[in-house]
């Protein structure tokens, strides 16, 4: 798994102000992911859940579990057709998602920004997204708010900053300018420095 994968999503979702929770089955080993260092800070913001017990497919059960309990949506094309009682959860309480090549994509606008060569659409129409007074799921959704926080100031930073450390490694690898307003290597290194000593070097503090 690329942990990339995940920085798109969760920051344009968290910055319409959704709360959002990503669930694993166990944490990762390093030498199972790339970019582990995401992994790593979205444990520190603790946007990231664990199953309390490891049995297969346990991070399917806590999703759905949980979709059922607050009212909550699950943004996967898995069908969880192995969780015959949550049948109506996964008709209704379910999201789908398409990656699709991103045609904003170029060299010349990933010099000035970091851009995707491929995007995720959510493939969901306004009433799966929002929850109103005359929804359903109403009451259990805000239930939810004493349970799950918003994103905070901070952790928005922390989204950015690993945005920002992934966009100039991005440019670093590819040969690209890296924009002067971003430290990202002392004039004697020759490798980049890894995500922690970029904030300092950066002063980013989260």
């Amino acid at each position: 798994m690329n942990a990339i994968a995940l920085l798109p999503m969760l920051k344009r979702i968290i910055k319409q102000g959704f709360r959002v929770r990503v669930v694993f089955k166990r944490l990762p080993k390093p030498f199972e992911i790339f970019h582990s260092y995401i992994i790593d800070v979205l444990n520190q913001m603790r946007l990231i859940l664990y199953p309390e017990k490891d049995f297969l497919e346990a991070d399917d059960e806590m999703m759905l579990e949980i979709a059922q309990r607050y009212g909550s949506m699950i943004v996967t094309n898995d069908a969880f057709r192995n969780h015959e009682k949550y049948k109506e959860i996964a008709t209704n309480n379910t999201i789908k998602y398409k990656k699709e090549r991103n045609p904003k994509f170029s060299l010349d606008a990933l010099q000035s920004r970091l851009i995707f060569e491929n995007r995720i659409n959510i493939l969901a129409t306004e009433d799966k997204v929002y929850c109103y007074p005359n929804s359903p799921d109403y009451q259990k959704v805000k239930i939810s708010h004493d349970n799950f926080w918003p994103a905070t100031k901070n952790d928005m930073k922390a989204i950015d900053s690993l945005c920002d450390y992934v966009y100039y490694s991005i440019c670093y690898q590819m040969g690209l300018k890296i924009p002067r307003n971003i430290k990202f290597m002392d004039d004697s290194e020759n490798i980049p420095h890894k995500y922690d000593d970029f904030c300092v070097l950066n002063k980013i503090q989260f």
